[in-house]
């Protein structure tokens, strides 16, 4: 999308810096009949910068048979090949930093993330309460469906909620991310979380809960997310 409408090249690549996200889980309730589900994207910002690079604020609303069911805003900035390769360095090459990953750690248990297979854990245990190492398995034809040069977004979230789920102690559904990406998290050295319960919100619902999550690598800050939950039941 932000390939066509703002004619970036297909070559060039994005850098997720921030990421909100919400969801009904009301409205996620499958019924027997199909219903059509349309998404209204807007990009309230866009800057074009220097070298080619673009900065873009993207904003999602989901609907479901006309009913909102989500949204999300992610900022993010595309760079050409020749500024990408200059950020990554050593690690510009997709194939060779995805062949690098470290050995495949062990899996918490599965169902304290909320998953049945250990195969879609992706944090390993630690000594410490409520501190694990990121659990990378280049394998996972789901989280890495091509060779990455960098650990992906979408396991970082995947990290944050499987950390929400084992704090809270109970069933739960996340519900809402709020999201910083400060660093490139690597394949070839561990990246350590941390997880800790907040206090709700005055307007929170009776049951919501709110983690904090946050890691590291080579004792540098690499991402934060704020995971908001609800009881699951059923």
């Amino acid at each position: 999308m932000t390939h066509s409408f703002h004619h970036v090249p297909l070559g060039h690549r994005l850098g997720l810096e921030r990421l909100r996200a919400a969801v009904d889980p009301a409205a996620l309730a499958v019924g027997s009949e199909p219903a059509t589900v349309s998404l209204l994207i807007t990009h309230p910002e866009v800057k074009r910068r220097r070298l080619g690079s673009l900065h873009c604020t993207s904003r999602i609303e989901v609907h479901r048979a006309g009913r909102p069911v989500g949204s999300a805003e992610l900022a993010y900035t595309t760079y050409p090949p020749a500024l990408y390769d200059r950020l990554r360095g050593r690690y510009a090459d997709a194939a060779r930093a995805f062949a690098q990953a470290l050995p495949l750690t062990p899996p918490v248990a599965a169902d304290l993330v909320g998953r049945h297979l250990e195969r879609d854990v992706v944090l390993s245990p630690t000594a410490a309460e409520h501190h694990w190492q990121l659990r990378v398995d280049p394998g996972h034809r789901i989280l890495f469906d091509h060779p990455h040069d960098h650990v992906p977004g979408m396991v970082l979230l995947e990290a944050a909620a499987q950390a929400g789920r084992v704090v809270a102690g109970t069933p739960v559904l996340p519900v809402a991310f709020d999201a910083r990406f400060s660093r490139y998290v690597e394949f070839d050295r561990a990246c350590l979380l941390t997880a800790e319960a907040l206090p709700a919100g005055p307007a929170d619902q009776e049951g919501t809960g709110r983690v904090r999550v946050d890691a590291t690598q080579d004792g540098a800050a690499v991402f934060s997310v704020t995971v908001t939950t609800r009881p699951q039941y059923g």
